[in-house]
C-alpha cells in the first residue's frame, strides 16, 4: 500500500472511532478523554479505558468501529486484561478507589475489589491469579489473591503510577512518580522499585538521573531482559540562564536491564532544536525490534530502532570513565555523557507525527508491528 492509501486508511479509522466513541458514552460525557488501552491476545479488540466518559469502549479492529461501552462507577485510571483474555481489570480512582472485573465478552462489572488512594495501573500476574494495583498517594501497591479476595499491601517510595510484571513472574516493577529526597540533596531523583513476588517485599530500588520524575510508564521487552521508564529530567541543579538545549529540562526514557538489575542508561527523546514533551506511554512491537513512545504535548510517536541504540551503547562503554560533559555539549564520549547527549539517537529513531488535529497521546498498545494509540484531547484512536 502506498502512504496516501495508508493516511487516508488511518485517517478514516480514526473517523469513524471518534465518531463511535461519541455516541459510545455520551449519557456520561460529551467528553470521553480515553487514557489506557490494552489489546487481546488475538488482536482482534482493542478495550479502551475513557476518564471523562466513566466508561471502556470495546474496539473491533477489523471493522474499525466501536462495538460495546462498558459504564464504570467512576473514572478510569488503569486497566488490563488477563493473559487468557478471560477477565478485563479496571482501577477506578478516588480516595475510596475501587478495583473493577469485567466480563470482556459480555460487559458489566462482576466484581469489585476496595483499594487504596487513587488506585491506577493495574497488573495481572502470569497466571492471572494475582492483580498488582498501584494506590498512588498511599506510596504502597495493593495485592489481590483473585481466589480469595484477600489485600495484602507493600510499600514503594513515593506515588507508584505504573507497574510492569517480568514474564516468568518473579519481578513486579514499579515507577515512583516522584522524587522522595529532600530537595536539597546531593542526588534528587525517582527511583524503579523491584518487588519480588514470591516474598512481598521491595529487594532494590533503581535509582534514575538526578533531577529524574514525571514518571509516566514502565514496560518490559517481550523477551523479558529489558524495561523502558519514561519520564522527565529537571536540570534544577543548573543556573537559570538558559532554556534551550536541555539545560532546564529534558525529556527521556531510562532502560532497565532486568538479570543484572540496574539502569543501563537514561536515553534523551529531546533534539537539540526540538523538544519531545511529556513522553507517556511505551510498547514493544511484538518482535522486540522497535521502541515506541507517545509524547503526548507535541502530538507524536518515536519508534526507536531498539537493537541498533542498544549496539550504539554497548559501543561507548570505555576501559576508563570519562568525566560528563556539559549540557552544552553535542555528542557523547562514554556512559556517563549518554543523558546529556541531545543527538545520541540521531540515524535509529523516528519522530512520526500524528494525524492533524489528533492531540494528547498516552496509552500505547502493540500488536505485532502495528501501535495503537489513545489520544486523550480528542477522543480518538490511531493506528
Amino acid at each position: 500500500m502506498n502512504s496516501f492509501g495508508l493516511d487516508r486508511r488511518i485517517l478514516v479509522l480514526c473517523w469513524l472511532l471518534v465518531c463511535a466513541l461519541y455516541s459510545a458514552a455520551a449519557a456520561k460525557s460529551p467528553w470521553l478523554a480515553p487514557e489506557a488501552l490494552t489489546a487481546s491476545a488475538d488482536g482482534r479488540r482493542l478495550f479502551v479505558a475513557c476518564v471523562r466518559g466513566e466508561c471502556v469502549v470495546v474496539v473491533d479492529i477489523g471493522q474499525g468501529r466501536v462495538t460495546r461501552s462498558i459504564s464504570l462507577p467512576g473514572p478510569p485510571t488503569g486497566l488490563a486484561l488477563s493473559a487468557d483474555g478471560g477477565r478485563l481489570v479496571v482501577t477506578c480512582g478516588s480516595p475510596a478507589s475501587r478495583v473493577c472485573l469485567l466480563d470482556p465478552d459480555k460487559g458489566g462489572v462482576t466484581r469489585t475489589l476496595p483499594a487504596g488512594h487513587a488506585a491506577c495501573a493495574p497488573v495481572f500476574s502470569p497466571d492471572g491469579q494475582t492483580l498488582y494495583v498501584c494506590n498512588r498517594f498511599n506510596h504502597d501497591v495493593s495485592v489481590f489473591d483473585l481466589r480469595t479476595g484477600k489485600e495484602t499491601r507493600i510499600g514503594v517510595r513515593r506515588e507508584p503510577i505504573a507497574a510492569a510484571v517480568t514474564p516468568d513472574g518473579r519481578w513486579l516493577l514499579v515507577a515512583n512518580h516522584l522524587p522522595h529526597q529532600q530537595a536539597n540533596t546531593d542526588h534528587v531523583g525517582a527511583v524503579i522499585s523491584i518487588i519480588d513476588t514470591q516474598s512481598g517485599q521491595v529487594v532494590d530500588e533503581l535509582w534514575l538521573p538526578s533531577g529524574s520524575g514525571g514518571l509516566n510508564d514502565v514496560r518490559i521487552s517481550p523477551d523479558g531482559k529489558y524495561a523502558v521508564a519514561t519520564h522527565l529530567v529537571a536540570r534544577f541543579q543548573m543556573p537559570t540562564t538558559q532554556l534551550t538545549r536541555g539545560w532546564m529540562n529534558t525529556n527521556a526514557k531510562s532502560l532497565i536491564d532486568l538479570e543484572r538489575r540496574e539502569v543501563v542508561n537514561t536515553i534523551l527523546l529531546d533534539t537539540a532544536d526540538r523538544g519531545a514533551a511529556n513522553p507517556w506511554g511505551v510498547a514493544w512491537t511484538g518482535d522486540g525490534t522497535k521502541l515506541v513512545v507517545a509524547l503526548a504535548g507535541t502530538h507524536e510517536l518515536s519508534i526507536t530502532d531498539f537493537p541498533a541504540m542498544m549496539e550504539k551503547i554497548k559501543g561507548l562503554t570505555p576501559a576508563v570513565p570519562v568525566a560528563s560533559l556539559p549540557l552544552y555539549m553535542a555528542v557523547a564520549r562514554g556512559p556517563l555523557d549518554i543523558s546529556n547527549d541531545l543527538s545520541f539517537l540521531t540515524g535509529m529513531r523516528e519522530r512520526r507525527g500524528l494525524p492533524p488535529g489528533d492531540l494528547g497521546p498516552r496509552g500505547i498498545a502493540a500488536i505485532g508491528r502495528t501501535v495503537y494509540t489513545a489520544k486523550n484531547l480528542t477522543d480518538t484512536v490511531s493506528v
